[in-house]
């Protein structure tokens, strides 16, 4: 048997290792209980004293939960945002309702308030949706996306062959493979708002990893994640889960709120080992921490 036969085999087996494991994972989520879109609001709400007119919302990705951005929350609290972090029923409603409960809540919430968003991987595509068909009067001021999905993912559509796997995630999850017909393929390739990306580049997932082409966090690729429209963008050495809590990500999301750029003269902990397939538009680290655009 030659090296390739092997390798086919073996990639082979993990993809199929790795379909019952995303099948039994997210029957484990659906299973677990959730609530309605809702915003918490009231406890992010800074002293009149110390209240800077603006707002930032907080958008979690699929299979996440409000207490994932929290660190993030707070860190946006202490700097006199009035911050809202939204907590979704991802599997009990399509991605047009979310994105229509979360305008209505946004536009009742922020007021006329200059308004932020910070969002994580799916909750990207809810973003550009709710923009595109429920836009808010507000006017926007920053973009972070953290674990950008702007092309769909590879997982949705790889195992979509899996009988009731699309079924199995939810209405708003289903909808965002990488086939034609899913909602990532119908979007412009522009984004009208100065956005900052923020990916990881550390995965303890081989079963997703394998699966997935290139430099990834576990969940979501680089190549997933790459945009035209980005103005900056950056990689830090976290997983997908760990993004939002990493000290570095929340420096840097405050940073680009506040300047439109992110920080690329102070030191990073970020290394990548290989950059060779690392696709453009994401920022690569130098051996002593700084910064330059990928080549």
């Amino acid at each position: 048997m030659t090296k390739k036969q092997v390798w086919t085999l073996t990639k082979a087996f993990f993809y199929i290792i790795t379909g019952f494991y995303l099948v039994i994972t997210v029957v484990f989520h659906n299973l677990l209980p959730t609530s309605d879109v809702t915003f918490t609001a009231i406890r992010h709400r800074p002293k009149p004293h110390e209240d800077n007119g603006q707002c930032v919302i907080l958008m979690h990705g699929a299979f996440s939960k409000e207490s994932m951005l929290e660190p993030l929350a707070n860190a946006f609290y202490k700097k006199g945002y009035w911050v809202l972090s939204a907590n979704y029923a991802w599997n009990r409603y399509t991605t047009d309702q979310l994105s229509f409960y979360t305008s209505k809540m946004a536009r009742t919430q922020c007021s006329n308030r200059l308004t932020h968003f910070v969002v994580q991987s799916s909750a990207v595509i809810l973003l550009r949706h709710m923009l595109e068909h429920h836009p808010i009067p507000n006017e926007i001021g920053k973009v972070v996306m953290i674990s950008p999905l702007i092309k769909g993912s590879e997982l949705v559509s790889d195992f979509s062959w899996i009988p009731g796997f699309k079924k199995s995630l939810g209405l708003s999850i289903a909808e965002m493979g990488q086939d034609k017909h899913d909602l990532p393929a119908k979007f412009s390739p522009q984004f009208p708002y100065p956005t900052g990306a923020i990916m990881g580049i550390r995965s303890f997932n081989p079963l997703t990893s394998v699966i997935l082409p290139g430099i990834d966090d576990g969940l979501i690729s680089q190549i997933s994640a790459v945009a035209p429209f980005y103005k900056d963008s950056i990689t830090i050495l976290d997983t997908y889960t760990f993004l939002p809590s990493n000290q570095d990500v929340i420096r840097q999301t405050l940073q680009f709120v506040e300047s439109g750029s992110f920080d690329h003269v102070l030191p990073q902990k970020i290394v990548l080992p290989n950059t060779s397939n690392q696709p453009k538009g994401f920022l690569q680290s130098k051996p002593d921490g700084a910064t330059r655009p990928s080549r």
